[in-house]
């Protein structure tokens, strides 16, 4: 065996139709088709020639399937593949001497790793562009000073998820376009201003409880904003993004009506709004792209502040848990376009004969104690494919008959 494979490669016996063919077929075979493998099962045909060995080792990899490298055997897996552009690494403990065999990689996952932070620095990593430095739990090890270390000139994915940071000032990273900072429980405001990344399309504040707003952040060509979980955000977070498309406001309990009246983000197509429940009133949402939004558990919007929302090009509607709304507010509502729409656990919706959404393909109701068989009659939805009514005890069997329709393919109806 070949020093090289020892703690890199499955067993070939779990892949034995790789051989029926015998050595010289499956050599011509696998080397022109190598581009159909992955590292992992590339592990098992080194095994088969010493031609094939050599065109295993010349080729490309990018793909990150071969996970279990571990640390003392880095070397070794490198002898294997020397051209590989990416290294999975997650969950490994990684010896300060295998980063000089990573310089040349495109793809780097520390993920969960360990590793003495002064090696990873000390390296220079011209190929470099995405970078996953996450933990499952908060440490200290990776610091400022040793971001501002890091030599990636071509960076432009880097994941810092539970990492340790107050200030954002060592990502400087002129060609970042994503940024993941979930769970940066140290990150407050005052840390924003430093952060200054021209080109940054994406960007993850999931769980940053101490953040309160964004007035620091110039971030002229975002696209994606996920303040999900952000508890501490408020009306006066939000600065002007006109190149946002997608936020997400998960559980931003602090937010109120105000709020929506500043979001003035032309081309914003997602917006997620769930458990934001001192959101009452959507008349100053002016989101004329808006395709998707979720108000899923936003319980004090009612008839009147539903009303207010004005997005006709609106595709998809979850409005799960608004217990404030009734059938006098579905019934003035329009949104020709609307293919999905959610309205389960609305407890207080008894009818749909008032609702125009002729093109839906994707209804749900479950768990709507006062729906009943006459709330359903006259509907007319001849595009639906899925519908859920399940667990609405005032329907029986026969409130099918009511729909206008053919029954969907994937109906899911339980009592």
């Amino acid at each position: 065996m070949d020093p090289a494979d020892r703690n890199v490669r499955p067993t070939i016996a779990e892949y034995p139709a790789i051989l029926a063919g015998g050595e010289r077929s499956v050599t011509i075979m696998a080397a022109a088709l190598l581009g159909f493998f992955n590292m992992k099962r590339a592990a098992v045909l080194r095994a088969v020639s010493s031609e094939l060995r050599e065109a295993v080792a010349a080729f490309p990899w990018e793909d990150e399937a071969l996970t279990n490298i571990v640390g003392p055997y880095i070397i070794n897996w490198r002898a294997s593949f020397p051209n590989a552009r990416a290294a999975n690494l997650t969950n490994t403990a990684v010896p300060a001497k295998a980063f000089v065999r990573l310089r040349d990689v495109a793809k780097l996952n520390l993920a969960h790793a360990h590793f003495p932070v002064a090696a990873l620095v000390a390296e220079h990593y011209p190929r470099l562009t995405s970078l996953d430095l996450s933990k499952d739990i908060p440490y200290n090890r990776l610091l400022g000073a040793c971001l501002t270390g890091l030599q990636c000139p071509l960076l432009a994915s880097l994941n810092l998820t539970r990492c340790r940071l107050t200030s954002l000032a060592a990502i400087q990273f002129p060609l970042l376009t994503n940024l993941n900072l979930t769970n940066l429980s140290d990150i407050t405001d005052a840390g924003l201003a430093a952060l200054h990344c021209p080109l940054l399309a994406n960007l993850n504040f999931n769980g940053c409880s101490h953040l309160t707003n964004l007035m620091g952040l110039q971030l002229p060509r975002l696209t994606s904003l996920n303040l999900a979980g952000c508890t501490g955000i408020t009306d006066a977070a939000f600065l002007q993004f006109p190149l946002l498309t997608n936020l997400n406001l998960m559980n931003c309990a602090g937010l109120t009506d105000t709020c929506l009246a500043a979001l003035q983000f032309p081309l914003l197509i997602h917006l997620d709004l769930a458990f934001c429940t001192n959101i009452m009133n959507l008349a100053g949402l002016q989101l004329p792209r808006l395709t998707n939004l979720n108000l899923h558990e936003c319980s004090n919007i009612t008839d009147t502040g539903l009303a207010g929302l004005e997005t006709p090009l609106l595709t998809n509607l979850r409005l799960t848990g608004c217990s404030g709304l009734t059938d006098t507010g579905l019934a003035a509502l329009y949104w020709p376009l609307l293919t999905d729409l959610d309205l389960s656990i609305c407890i207080n919706i008894a009818s749909l004969t008032g609702l125009h959404c002729h093109q839906l393909i994707n209804f749900s109701m479950h768990d709507c104690p006062e729906i009943t068989v006459i709330g359903l009659a006259g509907l007319e939805f001849p595009l639906l494919t899925t519908l859920n009514m399940s667990s609405c005890p005032g329907l029986r069997d026969t409130g099918l008959t009511a729909l206008q329709f053919p029954l969907p393919t994937f109906l899911n109806f339980r009592i």
